[in-house]
């Protein structure tokens, strides 16, 4: 239908809902393999707004129903045995995330002492922010963390919980493209 249309707009398709019972529901069950670069090869003109007001319900995962996501690349590093005796935050290794669509940085702390880790994230590899507060990472516990804000570079800060008492620790990042 829509390949012999030609000037299609949402005011067309009500029009025709009125007088012919037609609904965005009934467009979608007649056609098949209806794909985004078919539409837009086919409508002049198309908009976002015109694709809203014509179909109601739409959501990612209605849009992503048919994407596999198996084949994506992925990135995996771990920072082995990290010693600190230290209660001052020290950096650690900095990550390029900029290509990544998700990603966290996780740490293991194997020892008998707390571990006090903090995210930052920089736009520059210079100037970092923190991005979460501080968070204690108990004896023989896990966490991992990802950032509530987008930027180019990520890193963990790392803390003894007690002066005095060294804290070894495995760093995780693990990202995917």
């Amino acid at each position: 239908m829509i390949s012999t249309v030609t000037n299609l707009t949402a005011a067309c398709l009500v029009t025709n809902a009125v007088t012919s019972n037609l609904t965005a529901a009934c467009l979608i069950a007649t056609v098949t393999n209806l794909t985004a670069a078919c539409l837009i090869s086919t409508v002049t003109n198309l908009t976002a707004a015109c694709m809203i007001s014509t179909v109601t319900n739409l959501t990612a995962a209605c849009l992503l129903a048919n994407q596999t996501l198996v084949d994506r690349a992925v990135q995996d590093a771990t920072t082995t045995a990290v010693t600190t005796a230290s209660t001052s935050l020290t950096p650690s290794t900095t990550r390029n995330v900029l290509t990544l669509s998700q990603f966290s940085l996780g740490v293991s702390n194997s020892c008998a002492t707390g571990l006090v880790v903090q995210l930052q994230i920089s736009p520059d590899n210079v100037n970092f922010t923190n991005d979460t507060g501080t968070f204690l990472v108990p004896q023989n516990d896990a966490r991992s963390f990802t950032p509530s804000r987008f930027a180019k570079y990520a890193r963990l800060q790392y803390a003894a919980q007690t002066a005095g008492c060294t804290v070894t620790f495995v760093e995780f990042f693990q990202g995917q493209v």
